[in-house]
């Protein structure tokens, strides 16, 4: 290319147009709230929901636990299509889609009548319905903001906190005064809300912002960036070529597993899902941890409640201090670099955690261990926004089928050395390290390629 060539490439760039940073990016923000408001607190309240059914049937703890394995793993492996099923179709056919499968999984487990039905209702399908809507979301959002993508993810992810916090106490009133299937069946109604979240989803074509007046060159790469950016960089005529297979086959082929060649990829995809399991982890036995150190159950509630606060606050903060300008010129991906200092504080609160012993030093550490819990769970996705961002739709499907391997691995390695020791000092001595060498890995491999560039 000669000089001439680079100087119309380079103009031709700089009249390429800007996603509005605000505007109807704040409707789509409160339209992906609005489709998981509801569905993603299931999480937190599958035993308070959905206790009395497997009661009912007689359901042994092993079923229960097969129940949310089945859940997180049809969750991950269904996410690997919502960036071409984005392609496809659209964002809102992707949400509307995953709304009908969350309503839909809540009516199977309302009329069950078998431990069978809850595998199929909430572990297959309420796994697909979470698994398409969750990046989906992700993938809208990153459309309609750059420079203020974590303030946007923020106000979202703070959203879900919020509600997570409410509807237990919803949940609560309903069971007293209703039968646990009229409590599901409502709480189907109300999940049903994510069909006006779908319905406020619209393409960003119509909002991206130019330096210039539109031009008929800006609108043909407006068309080609908006087709190729959900899933990889792949030209317009090797889509054109896709549409020859068969619709199954058709996604397959869309997705970029040439990622799976990338080192970089694979190290931030392995931390990232070791991290993110081990999280989730932890979160879950607060209250088995807080006991063995002797607390109380009221004593119990306040911490998970003070936790619940934290965490509220810090995404919001998160949310406005990830998008400093200052942050991009200290760090090359800054999203990255919070979520690995992030890693780092989780590691020593999960450290501090077994040096506690009263209320008020179990207090302390879970109190600082949710402000850098709630960094990571805000950038856990954003990571591979800033990282692959031509790639997002198939790196986001792709690290979650190592996040399913992965939740197989910690989850029984926790409960292992749990038996083994008889406390949960161990295990957590296990997690921290572990995440701290995921985190090291993370810190060594970018030091290394910045190493590679200055020479």
């Amino acid at each position: 290319m000669d000089q001439a060539s680079k100087s119309e490439s380079s103009r031709t760039m700089s009249k390429l147009p800007e996603p509005p940073e605000g505007g109807y990016g704040w409707v789509i923000v409160l339209a992906a709230g609005l489709t998981q408001c509801f569905s993603g607190p299931l999480m937190a309240m599958f035993g308070l929901i959905f206790g009395a059914k497997f009661e009912q049937f007689g359901s042994s703890p092993t079923e229960r636990n097969s129940v949310f394995a089945i859940f997180l793993v049809t969750w991950c492996v269904t996410s690997l299509f919502a960036g071409p099923l984005v392609e496809i179709r659209s964002s809102r056919f992707v949400a509307f889609c995953g709304t009908i499968l969350n309503v839909g999984g809540l009516l199977i487990i309302a009329l069950s009548t078998c431990t069978e039905m809850m595998f199929l209702g909430f572990g297959l399908v309420m796994g697909a319905g979470m698994g398409l809507n969750n990046p989906n979301n992700i993938l809208i959002m990153t459309k309609y903001f750059k420079k203020r993508i974590s303030l946007a993810y923020g106000l979202y992810a703070t959203g879900l906190t919020v509600s997570q916090l409410v509807l237990p106490q919803l949940v609560t009133f309903l069971l007293k005064h209703f039968s646990d299937q009229q409590t599901i069946l409502i709480y189907a109604a109300l999940t049903s809300v994510g069909f006006i979240g779908s319905l406020l989803m619209r393409p960003v074509d119509g909002h991206l912002a130019f330096d210039k007046e539109p031009n008929k060159l800006q609108a043909e790469l407006l068309v080609e960036e908006n087709k190729t950016s959900p899933c990889n960089s792949n030209d317009i005529e090797s889509l054109k070529e896709k549409k020859e297979y068969p619709a199954l086959l058709k996604i397959f082929t869309m997705i970029n597993w040439n990622l799976l060649r990338d080192p970089n990829f694979i190290v931030i995809a392995i931390g990232n899902s070791f991290v993110f399991n081990s999280v989730l982890s932890y979160i879950s036995q607060y209250v088995a941890i807080a006991t063995e150190k002797g607390l109380t159950l009221e004593e119990c509630a306040n911490i998970i409640s003070a936790a619940s606060a934290t965490e509220i606050a810090a995404k919001l903060l998160l949310g406005f201090l990830g998008d400093l300008p200052f942050l991009q010129r200290i760090f090359r991906f800054p999203k990255k670099s919070i979520y690995t200092i992030a890693g780092v504080g989780t590691s020593l609160c999960m450290l501090g955690m077994t040096f506690s012993s009263d209320y008020a030093t179990v207090l302390v550490s879970v109190v600082f261990g949710a402000v850098f819990l709630s960094a990571i769970m805000l950038n856990t996705g954003l990571v591979y926004a800033e990282v692959f961002p031509s790639d997002l739709g198939s790196a986001l499907g792709i690290s979650n089928l190592s996040r399913a391997a992965l939740a197989f691995a910690v989850g029984p390695a926790i409960g292992a050395l749990k038996e083994l020791s008889g406390s949960f000092d161990l295990p957590l001595y296990f997690l921290s390290c572990a995440i701290l060498v995921c985190m090291t890995v993370w810190v060594i491999m970018d030091f290394s390629k910045c190493n590679k560039k200055a020479s």
